[in-house]
Parts: C-alpha cells; structure tokens; sequence
C-alpha cells in the first residue's frame, strides 16, 4: 500500500504531519502512539471519511477498511458492519 505525503489541521490545536509511505504487501503493519497522537485521524483518512488539508485522496494503490473504536454505535454484528461497505458474505 502506498500513501502519499499529507498534513490535517484542527483549529491550529493539533496538525498531524504525516511523509509519505510504502508499506509492502502481505506484510501486518501497526500504528501505535498515545491517546490523541492522530492514529484514528491517520485511519479515518485513509478510508477517506476525514478529509486532508488539501482534500487530495491519500492512497495511490489500495482500498482500507476502518472500524472504529465505538462499533456499538451501529448496533450490528461485526458480520453486518464488515458488509457495508460491500464486501463478500463469504470472505465477511
């Protein structure tokens, strides 16, 4: 998966500066950082429901999911919240 360079501001209280990267394929990658350090940013915008600075998509070669920290919200089973954005039943 390729990401391009990008910044997200909030209100001049908090930016996140993220470089660009290459992170190679079938290989498990983790974010890790203390509470507010931008990794739920850095996840929201990969899947595109949290826009950069420029507003520029961020990944060049590759789709992401996100499931974020507060799944009850959508009162479903993981199955269900997994199939929403379209997925294989059987793979799901």
């Amino acid at each position: 998966m390729k990401t391009r360079a990008f910044t997200k501001s909030f209100g001049g209280s908090f930016s996140l500066e993220m470089p660009s990267l290459e992170l190679p394929q079938g290989q498990i990658t983790a974010v890790i950082g203390p509470n507010g350090s931008g990794k739920s940013t850095f996840a929201r915008i990969l899947v595109g429901l949290e826009r950069t600075d420029d507003g520029a998509p961020v990944l060049t070669d590759a789709r992401a999911g996100y499931m974020p920290q507060k799944s009850f919200a959508f009162r479903m089973s993981t199955e269900k919240n997994v199939l929403l954005g379209g997925g294989d039943p059987a793979r799901a």
